[in-house]
Parts: C-alpha cells; sequence; structure tokens
C-alpha cells in the first residue's frame, strides 16, 4: 500500500512538470486566478513525500488544518 502512495505522487509530480498536461500552466506559474505559483506546489508536494517517508505527519495535518476531512476525502480517487 505504502508503494503504491509514494508511486502516485512521482506520477503527479511528472504530470505536473508537464506543459502540456496543463494548458494554462502559465497562468498556474503567475498566481493568477487565486492559485499558487506551480513551482510552490511542486516543491510543497515533494516535501510532504519526504515527511511521509519518515512518517512524520504533524507539519502535513497542520498544512491542511483549514481543510475539512471532508475536503480531504472529496479530493482522494474514487475507490472500487
Amino acid at each position: 500500500m505504502k508503494i503504491k502512495k509514494h508511486f502516485w505522487f512521482q506520477q503527479l509530480l511528472r504530470k505536473m512538470s508537464n506543459p502540456n498536461f496543463y494548458p494554462e500552466i502559465k497562468e498556474f506559474e503567475d498566481g493568477d486566478f487565486g492559485y499558487h505559483p506551480l513551482p510552490l506546489l511542486k516543491k510543497v508536494v515533494n516535501q510532504m513525500i519526504q515527511d511521509d517517508l519518515i512518517h512524520d505527519y504533524e507539519a502535513i495535518d497542520v498544512l491542511f488544518k483549514d481543510v475539512s476531512s471532508e475536503c480531504l476525502k472529496a479530493y482522494l480517487p474514487e475507490e472500487d
């Protein structure tokens, strides 16, 4: 299970670094429309992976303190 989780994060990072994945990637990089800059998002995701590898979830939990559990669950892919 843990290997699949890391594999999923690695896939996400690869997709985010592909300029063809999001045609509007320039807008994300500029931080337009209320989005965070893409390089910042990539760094945060990478740090979350590093934290997960050492089983340190405190900072991740604090980062999501204003996000409800329902919103976090809604982000996850549907289980079969």
